[in-house]
């Protein structure tokens, strides 16, 4: 009442800074009111610090082995801190992990609702804690058990898989699978095995298995060593074998030779039997012994031979009669039938025996 009559609405003119006033005032408040939402929406960024290098005692490494929290609520960290970001070598390389590797793996889970700050070195090495693998071997090596305990139904797991991939080869081959090598921490949950990779051939020596199987939906693949041993194998005849009688591939079998069975003397290389003579009559079904065999006899005694006379570049064929029996290069006296005198001569061929005399000199 008092401003209007002091003339105070008088003009336009004069009421224009009221208005102005009023709208400064609501834009800032407006302003102010949308600030203070969008920094309610938007969270305080978390920090984590990569760790320096670290030594883990299992083959699987998580979050919280290389991470140390900073500032992160401790609902979310206790979730975060199990997942898995990597493997230990199977060969004993320490794992390289980069940390912005590991910051684009952890933007991407659900758990992660804010930005995060990393501080820390950019990259960390991890090796498995060579106390706990060297106290392994030990126990391993005295009491023969699989080196951090292996559960024994995973333990069992593993041999029947095997076991079943090497039933093809247990007639020529014995195993044992090498437990010390065996990733304890990758077979871990695993109820069954999808497939078996065996190496295409299977000799003596040390083997290398793959066993895949499928836990949670992620692919693991679980190296199993093997040590395959070839079995001692001897040869056992088929059919009754004769004295005289020349060896044929069809009257021999490789047999494994069990632990009651001396060996010593037992033929091992069938090549070296088949076109051999037998010595001594030998039963079917019976092992066949080194000294049950020999070079097939070429000439008997009592045999008409034919006598070839060499010397230099002439050559002279008689007959004969061999006094003695003898293999291809064996020496055997002879007789000859025109003035019965005998003389040495070695075995060529089959009735065929050959004396070498020194080639006529000419005299000047």
């Amino acid at each position: 009442m008092i401003a209007e009559r002091h003339g105070f609405r008088g003009s336009a003119t004069q009421r224009r800074p009221v208005a102005g006033w009023q709208l400064v005032c609501a834009v800032g408040v407006w302003l102010g009111l949308f600030s203070s939402a969008a920094l309610a929406q938007q969270s305080d960024p978390w920090t984590l610090q990569l760790k320096p290098n670290v030594t883990v005692t299992s083959s699987i490494v998580r979050v919280e082995d290389v991470v140390q929290p900073v500032s992160i609520p401790d609902n979310v960290w206790d979730q975060l801190r199990k997942s898995t970001v990597g493997l230990i070598p199977t060969d004993g390389r320490p794992l390289q992990l980069m940390r912005y590797r590991l910051a684009e793996a952890l933007n991407h889970s659900k758990l992660v609702t804010a930005p995060i700050l990393w501080v820390g070195p950019e990259s960390t090495s991890v090796r498995s804690n060579p106390v706990v693998q060297v106290a392994a071997k030990v126990v391993t090596t005295v009491a023969e058990v699989a080196p951090e305990e292996i559960d024994p139904q995973s333990k069992r797991l593993i041999e029947r898989v095997v076991e079943k991939a090497m039933q093809d080869y247990e007639s020529d081959f014995e195993y044992k699978i090498d437990w010390e090598r065996l990733p304890i921490a990758q077979v871990e949950e695993i109820t069954s095995y999808q497939r078996v990779a065996v190496p295409t051939t299977i000799t003596a020596g040390v083997a290398r298995f793959v066993l895949t199987s499928t836990v949670e939906g992620e692919k693991r693949e679980v190296p199993v060593y093997l040590q395959i041993n070839e079995l001692p194998r001897g040869i056992v005849a088929t059919q009754n074998l004769s004295r005289g009688q020349i060896i044929g591939p069809s009257q021999l079998q490789w047999k494994v030779i069990d632990s009651t069975v001396r060996s010593d003397h037992l033929a091992t290389d069938m090549s070296q039997l088949i076109g051999q003579e037998v010595k001594r009559n030998v039963p079917a079904g019976r092992w066949v012994q080194q000294t049950d065999v020999g070079p097939p006899i070429l000439v008997r005694r009592n045999d008409m031979v034919e006598v070839m006379v060499v010397g230099g570049a002439i050559v002279i064929r008689t007959g004969g009669k061999a006094m003695g029996e003898g293999s291809e290069g064996d020496l055997v006296q002879i007789e000859t039938i025109e003035d019965r005198k005998r003389l040495l001569a070695r075995v060529i061929s089959t009735g065929l025996v050959e004396i070498v005399t020194r080639a006529p000199q000419v005299q000047r």
